[in-house]
């Protein structure tokens, strides 16, 4: 679970460029399982009352929340740290002509989507199986942690 956690925050503060409030993040988190769990449903699959399923009220929260941000982007310009912000403003400009196609609301809010969905449960997998990996191999553990002893030694606290 921790994994997930880790990746769903890496997906909402760097992919969508959120603020959320500390006691909004464990509600964004479970509405983001919610929707993906549900992806994969029979409800969903054979569309059988798809609009009143929790899933599907949990992927309109999110969506929700990704036209609140677009908004803010486009009202106070791009951040230049979220990917979100790099969709909102990307165009196909030929030497800043600013006559280059844009992404759509539409196009924006499904890359969005797809790279929360993405993003979120392929990474939480990748650093689960690491993890298992590290505690499996505890020569390969030993190594990380020497590894990261001379970069802090080197470095310093970063």
């Amino acid at each position: 679970q921790i994994c997930t956690d880790y990746t769903l925050d890496v997906a909402w503060r760097q992919i969508l460029g959120l603020e959320l409030p500390k006691e909004e993040i464990p509600y964004f988190e479970e509405q983001v399982a919610c929707w993906i769990k549900s992806v994969t449903s029979l409800r969903i699959l054979f569309r059988v009352a798809v609009k009143f399923s929790p899933g599907f009220k949990a992927r309109e929260y999110v969506i929700s929340k990704i036209e609140e941000r677009i908004g803010e982007l486009l009202e106070q310009g791009p951040d230049n740290k979220s990917t979100l912000s790099g969709m909102v403003f990307a165009s196909d400009d030929e030497e800043g002509t600013q006559t280059g196609k844009k992404l759509s609301r539409e196009e924006i809010i499904d890359n969005a989507l797809i790279l929360i969905f993405a993003g979120s449960e392929t990474s939480a997998n990748t650093l689960t199986n690491a993890m298992l990996f590290l505690g499996l191999h505890p020569s390969a553990w030993d190594k990380l942690a020497k590894e990261q002893e001379t970069i802090m030694t080197k470095e310093g606290d970063v």
